[in-house]
């Protein structure tokens, strides 16, 4: 049975979809510029979904439980597509010189992730769904620190990658049939 909080499927999908190919690429399984710019395709429907959650979260009046469950998984969206984006555009151009920038972007994004992640845990805690859900964006703000710190040299995360995409890919299944 699917309730409304299956709509915290959405983003945790996108983001096991765009962490995918950069985590083969930080294990050295794939061509880094063409992983980087597969970050353009979640990028882009992250930016669309972001949008639509937000509208609609506008439009309801009647439920301010759900108006914030909507801005939530609107802002986690639009954080997640920040990242990809940047990453995307970095693999069109791949200059080397703009790597480390792009690292610290992700992992700004991914503190900010870290803590949407706990917010929602936090103030959904009575129901599984969302706790899932925050869980996942939790372990999505590790992947992003884990790819940035890989970048700048400081952090073997191409396995940890793999490792959260794996646990959030089932977590979003379960977002699903919950």
């Amino acid at each position: 049975m699917m309730t409304l909080l299956a709509i915290l499927a959405w983003p945790v999908m996108m983001f096991v979809f765009g962490f995918f190919p950069v985590a083969m690429a930080l294990m050295g399984k794939a061509d880094v510029p063409t992983a980087l710019k597969a970050g353009i395709i979640p990028g882009i429907f992250s930016t669309i979904m972001a949008f639509y959650f937000w509208t609609v979260a506008e439009t309801l009046t009647a439920a301010p439980a759900f108006m914030l469950a909507y801005h939530c998984v609107a802002l986690i969206l639009g954080m997640g597509a920040s990242a990809f984006l940047a990453v995307g555009f970095v693999g069109f151009l791949f200059k080397a010189e703009a790597m480390p920038i792009t690292a610290n972007i992700v992992n700004f994004v991914g503190i900010i992730l870290i803590i949407l992640g706990l917010y929602v845990v936090y103030y959904f805690m009575a129901l599984l769904p969302a706790v899932v859900a925050g869980l996942a964006v939790f372990l999505f703000g590790v992947a992003c620190l884990a790819a940035g710190y890989s970048v700048l040299g400081k952090f073997k995360g191409g396995t940890t990658i793999l490792g959260i995409v794996v646990i959030n890919f089932l977590l979003a299944l379960y977002l699903l049939v919950a």
